[in-house]
This record gives C-alpha cells, structure tokens and sequence, in this order.
C-alpha cells in the first residue's frame, strides 16, 4: 500500500506573518497608537516584604501633564485580586516590584517623572526567601489569612505505584529542584486599553485572550460581553493598566511598565 502524501504533517509550512515579521514589516502592539493616547507606568516595591504605611502621590498629581494617579485606594469599588494577587499592593507588598501607583500622563517621560515624585513609606517585615525558608516553622507569614506559606497543594499519581515499585529493577529516590522556566517573545510586554460606557476594550499581547477577558470582567463586575479583547502576540500585563483607563478615562499605552 502506497504512503500517503500529507499536506501539512512532515511538510514545511510557511508561517503566515512570517514574511512581515522578518522584512520588519509587521505592525506590533507598541507601534499601535489610538488618538488621544495616554502613557501609563507603575511605581513599583523596592522591598520582597513591606507593609505600606502612607501612599503620597500628592506631588506627582500637580505635575502637569498628569492625567490621574492610581493606588489601592481607588480601586475599593472593585474585586481587587486576581489568580489570588492583589491588582495593585493593598496595605503591604509582598515581592520585589509589586506595583503600588500608577501613572497615566500625556507623555512617557512625564508618566516616568511622576513616578519618581511618589512619596511612599513601608515598614520593612522579615522576607521568606526560598523555599526552605518559607517552609521553617516560625517563618514570617506572607499571606496572614493562611496558617502557612503553601500557596497550593497537588498530588499526582497514575497507576498502582506499588506495584510499579516491586517490579522495577532499580529504584532512584532523590530531592530535585529545577529554576523557573518563562519564555520571551520579539515583542516587549505592551498593553493599551480604551473603556467607555460600553465597556472596556484592551488591545493586548496576550496568549488567552478568553481568560483575559473573563479576568477582566470578574475584576470589573462585569458581563463578558462588555469586555472586547484584541490580540496581538506574546503577552502582557492588563488588570492594573485597565483600572488606571477607567480612572482618567482614555485610551493609555504602556510598553514595558
């Protein structure tokens, strides 16, 4: 019987922006531009563990340029946690760069600007760094509402692993550790995000446009069908730069915030 010739499998299928993306011709999100943007970065935690005793964006407010300043104390209305992390730092931080402000200005470097003119005071708490040392008995509680630091919990177990013991000819028993694996894309983390009386709409680099949008609409009380994701590629950050479009009200891009 003769193989059969497949059309795709085992054939060298162009990519289909393939000969934009390599003659520079394809358009990205941060080339994206939409009238009246505005340009958006976060101030973020210079401490792994912190509680934030005051939060004055007083200064970076006066700046002109400045179309709104956000912190946790605007965000009350909201549910203001996804994937169990807080939006935006909501009393205390908890790594290194967690975002505590945002800022949305008409320019990238008056947005850069402002955020140095936020004033923020932290009491510096015992950081568990590692997981040996998240796991110590007595070590310093990064979620005070759990009785540990075990975020969560997962057996997996497939087949009848006695057995499979008794009838292997060697057994390795050993503690392995690998590093965290993350991937990068050509294109920086970028998102612009436009909300209106109809809604919100964010152009994203995201991979899972659905769960974005059901992330959104659950951060937003609202129904998925006021939230329009557009894709581009790669993936980004989106539910803090949303709340900061619903408090100035337009259109705001921001490249690697």
């Amino acid at each position: 019987m003769a193989k059969q010739a497949l059309k795709y499998v085992g054939q060298s299928v162009p990519r289909v922006d393939g000969i934009e993306k390599v003659t520079g011709k394809a358009k990205f999100l941060g080339d994206l531009v939409i009238p009246g943007m505005l340009h958006g970065k976060i101030f973020r935690s210079p401490y792994p563990h912190a509680r934030i005793l005051s939060v004055d964006a007083s200064k970076a407010e006066a700046l002109p340029g400045v179309a709104a300043v956000l912190t946790a104390a605007d965000i009350g209305d909201l549910v203001p946690t996804y994937n169990g992390r807080p939006v935006i730092a909501m009393n205390k931080v908890r790594y290194v760069g967690e975002p505590v402000a945002a800022v949305a200005a008409t320019g990238s470097s008056t947005a850069e600007e402002a955020i140095s003119l936020i004033d923020v005071q932290y009491e510096e708490l015992p950081a568990a760094v590692g997981i040996d040392a998240a796991r110590a008995p007595g070590a310093s509680l990064i979620h005070e509402d759990r009785s540990d630091n075990i975020c969560s919990h997962e057996r997996v177990e497939r087949g009848n692993v006695q057995e499979g013991f008794t009838q292997s000819d060697v057994i390795v028993e050993d503690h392995f550790t690998f590093p965290m694996v993350y991937h990068y894309a050509m294109e920086p983390h970028a998102v612009i995000a436009h909300w209106n009386e109809e809604g919100v709409t964010v152009w994203s680099s995201a991979q899972h446009p659905f769960q974005v949008r059901n992330d959104i609409a659950k951060v937003f009380r609202l129904p998925t069908a006021r939230v329009r994701i557009i894709i581009s590629s790669s993936r980004s950050w989106l539910h803090l730069h949303a709340k900061l479009v619903r408090r100035c009200g337009y259109a705001i891009q921001s490249p690697n915030p």
